[in-house]
């Protein structure tokens, strides 16, 4: 294979890692001065994410040429599997976090919002408090393109934090214009589970095939 369409094929390889770092660096970007916390978290996730389909890339053109010649399968399968693990499972806890940063202030704005109107008339809440909390649609949106594209167990979470910020807003606690980004990502989250369940079955069907199949010639 040439090495153009070398480079090619691992970067075909490498972009159900790269489109949705590059979707987060931006949806990050967009909302750092709504959601300052979860933001950074996700464009460090978005990072590390960039840096894994970079590392996939880097190792179709350069490192898998050497295995068997400077370098063996035992050793190459070790530090491969270390550096995905290592990788994605700190973007997958950082995604998490940002998810479920800032969760409790917002919670306790709630809270003294209802208190203020119910003990002294809505007359009397201040502006500051009389707002409902950002929505974190943004947020969940990217949660749920990170799940479907890269690791579909993950869609739990734009699924729960969609579910309970969209009866946020029903109720008024919560800025209700973020209503369709986080129907949209809850949808992609819930998609990415169907497909993981889905996809454990056709390996159990599968496991079920090698087991009862006649090895012998």
């Amino acid at each position: 294979m040439s090495d153009p369409a070398q480079a090619l094929v691992a970067l075909m390889y490498a972009l159900p890692l790269l489109i949705p770092a590059i979707i987060g660096v931006v949806l990050g970007a967009i909302n750092m001065q709504r959601a300052r916390k979860a933001a950074v978290l996700v464009i460090i996730a978005s990072v590390l994410l960039f840096l894994e389909g970079g590392y996939n890339v880097v190792s179709q053109i350069f490192i898998i040429p050497l295995v068997g010649d400077a370098l063996s399968w035992e050793v190459f399968g070790a530090i491969n599997g270390g550096v995905y693990a290592i990788l994605t499972l700190s973007a997958t806890i950082l995604l998490i976090s940002a998810a479920f940063v800032g969760r409790g202030k917002e919670q306790s704005l709630s809270d003294g919002n209802a208190d203020q109107n119910s003990g002294a008339g809505l007359s009397h809440v201040p502006p500051q408090l009389s707002q409902a909390p950002n929505h974190r649609g943004a947020l969940v949106l990217t949660l749920g393109l990170i799940s479907l594209l890269v690791f579909q167990p993950l869609g739990i979470a734009p699924w729960v934090i969609g579910v309970q910020d969209l009866r946020a807003m029903r109720e008024g606690r919560m800025d209700p214009e973020g209503r369709g980004t986080t129907l949209a990502g809850m949808i992609l989250g819930i998609i990415a589970i169907v497909l993981f369940v889905l996809s454990l079955i056709a390996i159990g069907f599968f496991i079920t095939a090698l087991a009862n199949s006649n090895w012998a010639y």
